[in-house]
């Protein structure tokens, strides 16, 4: 699902002077009937005189009945693009919740700038909108655990299946979430959290709030009834955040409305293959057999039965039986980072080669004890079910403003856009393509 967005939307030319490689306004933000503040604020002790300094544009959240969008001008002296406002929002925007929802960007879009419009028509005109780009946009999987318990002992899990550039970022590292790649990184990034615990923390908000007769959260806890909380129990959500500079990699429109007629009209799944672009390292880590419920016999008779030779007799030699074996016993012992420690980097990786050509995931070999093993579900998380989304009646909701906006896009047959196909008719993932040229700027 299309989880949040965030949009940076030029000013028309003639709004706007350029000295060098910087952009500015012109006038100031006041002249432009968005919010404004002054830098500074300072008054002579003598004369009492107050003096202010220049005005910029604060973050500011602008209100709707279910949710609220970010904002933010950037006006003066912006290095190497015309002044832009920044506009952030979530699929709460439409819904009032993102437990599951639509993919639709076009839908998400809409709705964000006539918010947008509403609240500051006249700075709304002076806005290029045809030169609107995405700087982010969020998309999001869930699967469903037996129990809402083993939520926590999967992200302990998962955090030890880390591969390549999907190393996980301890300095983020928090009771309900497991982050992937630096906080700082331009491409984006990935996470891992439990969507029942962060679904009860918000509620928690809104009945503070309740109390203290907001009306607004009375409205809001309607919507996050026991019907989304039983719902949202045992989900374990796996979400991923890409910038403009990853969709650039990948010939894919930053454009906003290149990137809408893109996802209408060349790639429906295009969420589906930017997730998969960050997950699916993660995932392939879990492909392979369960260790066998940590019986060491088994596992030397699987070392013995593929991994063995003939000496020049003519008799079966178990040397690379043994030694694989040995190198199990020690992850088993030691851990798996200590013993890589020990281990030239060479050897040790022929080793892990030699245990998962047996079948046996490296999750499972990051994760090499009996104690870990029997606290997280191995088990469930070795085939994860990402068929499950959403309820079977859900509809997404529609904005009634995409009307306003089919008048970018290449046609206003925008058709049925509903989920994306990430299993085909064999019940296997479908293969990432290769990046597509495409014509958008």
């Amino acid at each position: 699902m299309l989880d949040s967005l965030v949009l940076h939307i030029p000013l028309q030319s003639e709004f706007y002077t350029v000295n060098g490689h910087l952009y500015s306004i012109i006038g100031d933000i006041a002249d432009y009937q968005v919010r404004a503040v002054p830098s500074y604020l300072k008054r002579d002790p003598v004369t009492k005189e107050v003096t202010l300094g220049d005005l910029y544009s604060p973050f500011e959240s602008l209100p709707t009945s279910l949710s609220s969008m970010a904002m933010k001008f950037y006006a003066v002296n912006v290095a190497n693009t015309p002044p832009y406002v920044a506009i952030n929002a979530s699929a709460k925007l439409l819904q009032g919740h993102n437990v599951y929802g639509g993919e639709s960007v076009l839908n998400l879009a809409s709705e964000m700038l006539a918010l947008l419009k509403e609240n500051y028509p006249f700075f709304y005109d002076t806005l290029d909108i045809r030169a609107a780009r995405i700087s982010r946009i969020d998309s999001t999987y869930s699967v469903r655990l037996s129990s809402e318990r083993l939520i926590q002992p999967a992200l302990r899990f998962l955090k030890n299946a880390d591969t390549g550039q999907r190393k996980a970022d301890n300095r983020r590292d928090f009771h309900n979430t497991v982050y992937f790649g630096l906080a700082t990184s331009p491409y984006g990034g990935a996470k891992i959290y439990g969507k029942a615990y962060e679904l009860k923390e918000t509620i928690k908000k809104y009945e503070r709030a309740a109390t203290r007769g907001n009306t607004q959260a009375v409205k809001m806890l309607d919507i996050f009834n026991d019907e989304l909380v039983q719902y949202s129990q045992g989900l374990l959500r796996f979400e991923c955040t890409t910038k403009a500079r990853q969709l650039e990699k990948y010939n894919i429109p930053k454009n906003l409305w290149g990137f809408i007629d893109y996802q209408l009209y060349d790639d429906r799944d295009v969420l589906t293959k930017l997730w998969r672009m960050w997950f699916d390292p993660i995932l392939s880590t879990l492909k392979g057999d369960i260790m066998p419920d940590i019986d060491d016999s088994n596992v030397y008779a699987q070392c013995q039965a593929q991994l063995f030779s003939y000496t020049k007799k003519g008799d079966i030699s178990y040397a690379k039986a043994n030694t694989v074996y040995n190198f199990y016993k020690l992850l088993k012992q030691d851990g798996y980072e200590l013993v890589k420690q020990r281990y030239i980097l060479r050897t040790f990786n022929h080793n892990i080669k030699a245990l998962t050509s047996l079948g046996f995931p490296l999750a499972s070999l990051k994760n090499l004890s009996k104690e870990v093993l029997d606290t997280v579900p191995v088990r469930e998380l070795v085939t994860l079910d990402f068929k499950g989304q959403y309820p079977a009646d859900y509809k997404p909701v529609k904005s009634k403003y995409i009307k306003d906006y089919t008048k970018y896009i290449k046609s206003d047959n925008i058709g049925s856009l509903m989920f994306p196909k990430l299993y085909g008719v064999d019940g296997q993932l479908l293969p990432l393509p290769k990046p597509k040229k495409v014509k958008y700027s």
